[in-house]
């Protein structure tokens, strides 16, 4: 046995006894509910901010109905508070619904006016942050085209935000028993979602992130949570 072999049996061994370790020796570990492909935007199907998915469905088809009575529409909030994820759930519903609507990145190139035309709604999560040559060309475009354009925004702007996020502790805490699904992992309590989303400023994704770590230090389990007491 090599030394680093007796090394990683060392460690699990310490875990093992501090009560770290959920999977014994010979069993493959879970995948972390909470990696990043997980909870990408538009991977965690949309939440009502009162933690009820169906209220979810009726959010997000109030946004494409507000999207589509507007030149130019904005979903305003914190970094990180499920702009995106909203912005693609209303494009998937607008597709849905038979509707011809295309998601933009800023490494995308703009499409001239006469596809614009073809298209019922334009979404993309730049609006001009990172990319305000790509977005003043995109919104022209669209202005052109005469064809709806919605992108993200940090703040609110007056006659254009179609929705502002305030996530929730209960809708964070809905969004958190769904990816947990099927793991057997208890749901963490609303206090403590609720001083995780207070600590993140809003950040439904710095929540998400933050039980990534709980989740590979074995903090979470059916047992209740969190497995190690205080």
């Amino acid at each position: 046995m090599s030394r680093d072999s007796r090394r990683l049996d060392l460690v699990k061994a310490v875990q093992r006894d501090l009560g770290f370790a959920r999977w014994q020796s010979g069993h493959s570990r879970p995948a972390n509910p909470f990696d990043a492909d997980r909870v990408r935007p538009g991977a965690v199907a949309w939440v009502h901010p009162a933690g009820d998915a169906a209220g979810g469905e009726d959010e997000v088809a109030a946004c494409l109905e507000k999207a589509m009575r507007t030149k130019v529409g904005f979903i305003a909030g914190p970094r990180g508070s499920g702009k995106s994820t909203l912005l693609r759930h209303v494009v998937a519903l607008a597709e849905d619904r038979g509707m011809r609507a295309i998601f933009l990145h800023g490494r995308t190139p703009v499409p001239p006016v006469r596809d614009l035309r073809k298209l019922d709604l334009v979404a993309t999560d730049v609006a001009g942050r990172f990319w305000p040559v790509w977005w003043s060309r995109l919104l022209v475009g669209c202005l052109r085209a005469r064809t709806p354009v919605v992108g993200t925004a940090h703040i609110g702007l007056p006659g254009l935000t179609i929705n502002y996020r305030e996530p929730e502790p209960v809708e964070v805490q809905a969004v958190i028993e769904r990816c947990l699904a099927g793991t057997g992992a208890a749901v963490p309590p609303l206090e403590d979602v609720a001083e995780r989303l207070r600590a993140a400023d809003g950040s439904v994704r710095a929540v998400l992130w933050s039980y990534y770590d709980d989740w590979e230090d074995g903090l979470m389990s059916s047992e209740g949570w969190p497995r190690r007491a205080a």
